[in-house]
């Protein structure tokens, strides 16, 4: 029930006379000049963020493969020492073989990315003897320049 101005006879509009000025702000065509600013700027302010996110993401990605192909590089290497048979591998006692990217690539038989300028050390660190059998020890190290700077990963094995 509406209370009723008891002087008139009418009832009384309990809502206040400025809520129709709300409708005065907006055009009826859609939004104003300053809300469409504001929403492209969010937008603007989240496609930034979303593209810095992405960027490290695929930095990141390719970093590891870079990592993966080391990897494989090295297993490669030290399966050719310890096979004994391939010279360019095989330095003398105390010597130290360096390979680089093209030499990696004909020995793993693979297409290498040139990104990562992949090389190789692989040093001789003398007479291992098991029982009686005598091995050469050799350390072999692949580096490549990854996005934070040159990264290596190493491993030993023996050799004939």
């Amino acid at each position: 029930m509406r209370p009723t101005d008891s002087a008139h006879g009418t009832h009384a509009d309990p809502r206040p006379s400025s809520v129709g000025s709300f409708n005065s702000l907006r055009s009826p065509a859609g939004l104003t000049l300053l809300e469409t600013i504001v929403a492209i700027a969010i937008v603007a302010i989240i496609l930034s963020t979303l593209m810095t996110v992405t960027s490290n993401s695929l930095r990141e990605s390719r970093s590891g493969n870079f990592k993966t192909q080391a990897t494989q590089l090295l297993d490669t290497v030290g399966r050719r020492i310890a096979g004994g048979s391939d010279a360019t591998v095989l330095p003398n006692a105390g010597e130290t073989i360096e390979l680089d990217s093209n030499d990696l690539s004909e020995m793993a038989n693979i297409e290498l990315n040139d990104a990562a300028d992949f090389e190789a050390t692989i040093e001789n660190l003398g007479e291992f003897t098991v029982s009686s059998t005598r091995l050469e020890q050799y350390r072999v190290v692949i580096c490549y320049a990854g996005s934070a700077g040159e990264r290596c990963v190493s491993g030993g094995t023996l050799g004939r």
